[in-house]
C-alpha cells in the first residue's frame, strides 16, 4: 500500500542514504589517507599551483603548463608519513586561502554531499609555516617542484621488415625473439655489434669459414665442412 503511494509522497527518498559532511575534528581522528584529501597551495605568476594528495597519490595542477593535473612520484609510505605529521601538528585557527605569493595555503579535504568539500584550511608566510611546523612544510613543499611520474611504453621495438625475413643456419626461419634482438642496435642508433649478429643463426649453433654448421658433419657431406676448423660467429 505504501509502494502505491510513493508517487504522492515528494518528501520520501528511495535512493542512497544522504552523505553528510564530517567536521574537522573528525577527519583528524579518522583514517585520513582513504578518507580525506590534503591540498597544498601558492599563487604563482598569477595562478595558484596546487598539489592535491589522496590514497597514496599525489596530482599538482599547474596552470600555467596544462589544465590537467599530472601525477607525481609518490607512494602509500610518503602520505602515511605526511597524515602523522598533520595530526601531531598543533595548527591555528582555520583561516581562507591566501593570494599572496609569498604564503602557502593547506587545505583539507572530505567526502560530503557534493563531492570533495574543505573542512578546515590555514594560510601563512612560508617562512612562518617553515618555523612553526618545519617537518610538515617539507613533506608539502617538496612536492610543488618534484617531478613528475615518467610511463615508459611498453610495446617493443619493431623490427624491421627484412630482419623478419631472415632465415639462420640450417634453412630456419629466425624467431621474433630474435629478430627483436637484433632491431635493438638499430633502434638505438649504434652500429650492429656481436648482439645484432646473432638473430643470424638459430640459438646454439655457429657456422664455420664455410658456412656451414660447426657441428661434426654426417657421412656424404661436402668437403668444405667445418671438421676441425675453428667456428667463426655468421658473417
Amino acid at each position: 500500500m505504501l509502494f502505491l503511494l510513493l508517487p504522492f509522497l515528494p518528501s520520501l527518498s528511495v535512493g542512497q542514504p544522504r552523505i553528510s559532511l564530517p567536521t574537522l575534528r573528525e577527519v583528524l581522528a579518522g583514517d585520513m589517507v582513504g578518507r580525506a584529501r590534503i591540498r597544498w597551495s601558492r599563487v604563482q605568476g598569477g595562478g595558484r599551483v596546487e598539489v592535491t594528495v589522496g590514497a597514496g597519490m599525489a596530482m599538482r595542477r599547474n596552470p600555467q603548463w596544462s589544465e590537467e593535473p599530472v601525477r607525481l612520484r609518490y607512494d602509500l609510505s610518503q602520505h602515511l608519513a605526511l597524515e602523522q605529521q598533520i595530526k601531531r601538528a598543533r595548527l591555528p585557527a582555520p583561516s581562507p586561502p591566501s593570494e599572496r605569493p609569498e604564503d602557502r595555503t593547506l587545505e583539507i579535504l572530505a567526502q560530503g554531499p557534493s563531492g570533495w568539500q574543505v573542512v578546515g584550511s590555514w594560510s601563512m608566510p612560508a617562512s612562518r609555516w617553515q618555523k612553526q611546523h618545519g617537518a610538515l612544510y617539507q613533506l608539502l613543499e617538496a612536492l610543488l617542484d618534484a617531478p613528475v611520474e615518467v610511463f615508459v611504453p611498453l610495446s617493443p621495438p619493431k623490427a624491421p621488415a627484412s630482419v623478419g625475413r631472415a632465415r639462420g643456419g640450417g634453412g630456419r626461419p629466425v624467431g621474433v625473439g630474435a629478430a627483436l634482438l637484433a632491431a635493438l642496435p638499430e633502434q638505438a642508433g649504434l652500429p650492429a655489434g656481436p648482439v645484432g649478429r646473432a638473430a643470424a643463426g638459430p640459438p646454439g649453433r655457429r657456422r664455420c669459414e664455410a658456412g656451414h654448421p660447426g657441428r661434426t658433419p654426417r657421412a656424404g657431406a661436402s668437403p668444405g665442412a667445418c671438421r676441425g676448423k675453428p667456428a667463426v660467429p655468421p658473417r
